[in-house]
C-alpha cells in the first residue's frame, strides 16, 4: 500500500531558544524534542516523513546550571569528609559550600588543625614531624601562641636563637596583647639576655592596645616590663623618666622600678632622696626599705643604712625578712 512506500529523510538539528511553546511536540525534559512531519506534496518523494531534532538552547543551559550545582556540592561534600577524617579538623560542611566565601577562613581552619597536631606530634616525642607541622600551621594560623612558643624553644634548644627570635617577632602582630603570650616571650627574652628584642615587643604591645580601653591593666602591666627592660639595657634615665611619667609618685610599684633604674645608673643619692619623700607621701611600702638600705650603702651612708635597718625590723619583729637583708648588706661592705 502508500505506507510501503513512506521512507526517513535523514535527521536535521535545529536549536531555538524556548521550547514546547515555539515548536509543538514530544519535548524530552525540556531539553529536545524530535520533530516528523511529511514532505512538501510538490517535492520529488512527496511520502517520505522529515525528521528533525529541535535543541532548546534554554534547557540546555538550565540542565548545565543544574549539572553543574550537582558537582559542586558533591566536591564539597567529598573535601569535607576528607577533612573530617583528620585530627583537629575545624573545617564544617558549610564551610566547604562556601569556599569562595570563606577561603580565608578555611585556610585559618586548617593552619588551627595543623598546630594543634604538632603539638600533640611533639608531646608523643615526634619532634622532626611535629616541628614541621607547627611551621605549616603557623603561616595560616599566626595566632597559635602555644605552638609558636613550642616552636620557637626547640630552636633555641637546637642553637637557633635568631629563628627562635624571628619566629617570636613574626607573631607580635597577633599576640602582643596576650600577656601568657607576652610573659613567655619576656622571659625568653631574658634568658638570652637580648634587651634589644624585649624592648621591641613592649613597644608593640603598647602600640596595639593604646586604643583598647578593656587592655587599660595589661597596658599597666608592659609599661612595668618596659621600665625593667630598660634598666637591663642599661638605659637607666629612661627607665627612671617612664617609671616618674606613668605614676611612679604614687604607685609603689613603679616607685621601686624607678629606685631600681636610679641604682642600676649609679644614683644612690638620687634613690635615697626619692624614696625618703615618697614614704613621707604615701603608705610606705614594705618593699622599698631593702631598697633604702641597699642606697644607702652604695652611698657609703652605712650608720644612716644601719638606722634605717633598724626600722624595719621593729616594724615587724616577727618577719626575718629585714634580719636576713642586715646580715646581706652588712656581708657587701
Amino acid at each position: 500500500g502508500p505506507a510501503a512506500r513512506l521512507s526517513i529523510h535523514t535527521m536535521s538539528i535545529k536549536l531555538i531558544w524556548g521550547s514546547a511553546k515555539i515548536v509543538p511536540g514530544r519535548w524530552h525534559a525540556g531539553l529536545f524534542c524530535i520533530r516528523e512531519r511529511p514532505a512538501p506534496r510538490r517535492s520529488r518523494d512527496p511520502d517520505r516523513i522529515i525528521r528533525s531534532l529541535v535543541i532548546s538552547l534554554r534547557g540546555l543551559l538550565c540542565w548545565s546550571c543544574v549539572l553543574m550545582l550537582v558537582a559542586y556540592f558533591s566536591a564539597a561534600a567529598v573535601i569535607h569528609r576528607v577533612m573530617e577524617n583528620r585530627p583537629h579538623n575545624l573545617v564544617t560542611l558549610e564551610d566547604c559550600v562556601l569556599y569562595p566565601l570563606r577561603h580565608a577562613v578555611i585556610q585559618s581552619k586548617q593552619g588551627h588543625a595543623f598546630v594543634n597536631e604538632g603539638l600533640d606530634d611533639i608531646k608523643a616525642g615526634h619532634v622532626r614531624p611535629g616541628m614541621q607541622k607547627l611551621s605549616l600551621g603557623l603561616v595560616r594560623y599566626p595566632q597559635g601562641t602555644t605552638g609558636r612558643l613550642v616552636l620557637a624553644s626547640i630552636y633555641a634548644l637546637l642553637g637557633s636563637r635568631p629563628r627562635a627570635i624571628k619566629l617570636l617577632q613574626d607573631g607580635l602582630p597577633y599576640t602582643a596583647t596576650d600577656q601568657t603570650y607576652m610573659a613567655a616571650l619576656l622571659q625568653f627574652a631574658a634568658e638570652g639576655e637580648d634587651f634589644g628584642f624585649w624592648l621591641e615587643a613592649c613597644d608593640d604591645a603598647l602600640a596595639q592596645s593604646a586604643s583598647r580601653p578593656d587592655l587599660a591593666g595589661f597596658r599597666r602591666w608592659i609599661i612595668t616590663k618596659k621600665i625593667t627592660g630598660l634598666t637591663e639595657a642599661g638605659k637607666t634615665k629612661e627607665a627612671a623618666q617612664l617609671a616618674e611619667d606613668t605614676g611612679a609618685e604614687t604607685n609603689a610599684t613603679l616607685a621601686e622600678l624607678k629606685t631600681l633604674a636610679l641604682l642600676k645608673g649609679g644614683e644612690p643619692s638620687s634613690a635615697i632622696t626619692f624614696i625618703v619623700a615618697w614614704q613621707k607621701r604615701n603608705t610606705p611600702s614594705p618593699n622599698l626599705f631593702p631598697l633604702l638600705a641597699r642606697a644607702l650603702r652604695e652611698a657609703g651612708r652605712l650608720t644612716d643604712m644601719e638606722r634605717a635597718l633598724a626600722a624595719w625590723c621593729e616594724r615587724d619583729p616577727s618577719d626575718p625578712t629585714p634580719f636576713l637583708d642586715r646580715i646581706i648588706n652588712r656581708s657587701l661592705l
